[in-house]
């Protein structure tokens, strides 16, 4: 079996019921995360599992017509900049609204998540490590070259002899040493609110590819970095 993402949008966290597919001669396998820790769901010659996040895919809309969609995601966004990723570093954590446990009790959170050893992690994030470059839509809480570190859903690491990969279908990884053009916020307390939106230069001068499901079809994956960012600085400019 080849494991290959899917785009699927999935149920409610935590209520829909999925059958496991069989185990190939590989011992690949892939499944929908339950609310248990990620041993628990492992099973006797899995080599490698993908386990694919229980959740809805975030609804977006579009713009006016007359207007960009770069414009449009601009203005709703509280930031555009150019970001560099240095490196990516994933890690198990305990993620509340993935134990019914903490369902039943009222006590799930989201963000941020709890750090967890074996036992008991529930799932996988990335802590992504990098700078910003160039800022096209300024903010006053990110400044250029300054380190940023924030966590990225989903990731890929060694659990008791399984590779596991933590997928998230409408969210492309990040990559270590890749440049990003990102329209991003913030949350109220001012931390850097997951990725948002972002395009991938896949190779210096190479036209930009969207990381998440909305931004497929937009104007700047026919451009380069350095064209997109002046498409878009164009593009807020206007009246």
């Amino acid at each position: 079996m080849s494991l290959r993402p899917i785009a699927t949008v999935f149920g409610v966290v935590l209520t829909l019921t999925v059958s496991l597919p069989a185990q190939d001669g590989n011992g690949e396998r892939r499944f929908m995360t339950r609310s248990r820790p990620l041993v628990e769901q492992l099973l006797p010659g899995d080599r490698h599992v993908e386990i694919i996040v229980n959740g809805d895919q975030p609804l977006w809309s579009g713009p006016k017509p007359g207007r960009s969609y770069e414009r449009f995601w601009a203005d709703l966004h509280d930031f555009v900049a150019v970001f560099r990723v240095e490196s990516v570093q994933p890690r198990l954590v305990y993620r509340a609204d993935m134990d019914a446990r903490a369902l039943d009790r009222g006590v799930a959170d989201n963000w941020p998540y709890r750090s967890a050893d074996e036992d008991t992690a529930t799932w996988i994030v990335s802590s992504v490590r990098g700078r910003f470059e160039q800022v096209l839509k300024p903010s006053s809480k990110l400044r250029v070259n300054e380190p940023l570190t924030f966590d990225d859903e989903g990731g890929s690491l060694m659990l008791r002899g399984v590779q596991v990969d933590a997928v998230v279908p409408w969210h492309t990884p990040l990559v270590g040493g890749k440049r990003y053009l990102w329209f991003g916020s913030f949350t109220p307390d001012g931390r850097v609110r997951h990725r948002d939106l972002m395009f991938v230069e896949p190779q210096p001068g190479a036209l930009l590819v969207s990381m998440a499901t909305p931004g497929r079809g937009s104007r700047v994956q026919e451009l380069t970095m350095s064209e997109a960012v002046a498409y878009v600085r164009a593009e807020m400019a206007k009246k």
